[in-house]
């Protein structure tokens, strides 16, 4: 293993390839931005208007990046950024109770997840 020459392509199961394309998507999916998950996450912690500050700070993050990457991995975001504008952009449906603060654990476990989706993602630009 150590002698092997680190251009070489090693061979992998197409079960291998469709869990790290799932792994993909759901770090995506966990991103802070409109309906997602991690859209109602930031909605939970920091409320209505300051999820629509978190989502810009993340769209302005994404357009940043997607200057900074490669090809095909700024078109995987700007694929990302399309998807989400077009058939995730709307508000979600008022909860009945939405003045009552989330825990300190839930709080941190929401931070943890994005902590996960950005580690997920950042391997992207790792060549």
């Amino acid at each position: 293993i150590t002698a092997q020459d680190p251009n070489t392509a090693v061979p992998l199961h197409p079960f291998a390839i469709a869990g790290y394309c799932g792994i993909l998507i759901n770090a995506v999916e966990m991103l802070p931005l409109g309906a997602t998950d991690g859209g109602r996450l930031s909605m939970t912690i920091f409320g209505r208007q300051g999820q629509i500050v978190i989502n810009g700070l993340v769209w302005f993050a994404l357009l940043v990046a997607s200057f900074t990457l490669e090809d095909r991995q700024a078109t995987l975001l700007i694929t990302a950024w399309a998807t989400n504008s077009i058939f995730q952009n709307d508000m979600e449906v008022p909860c009945r109770d939405e003045s009552e603060n989330p825990s300190v654990v839930r709080t941190l476990a929401a931070f943890g997840l994005w902590f996960l989706a950005i580690l997920t993602i950042i391997p992207m630009g790792a060549d």
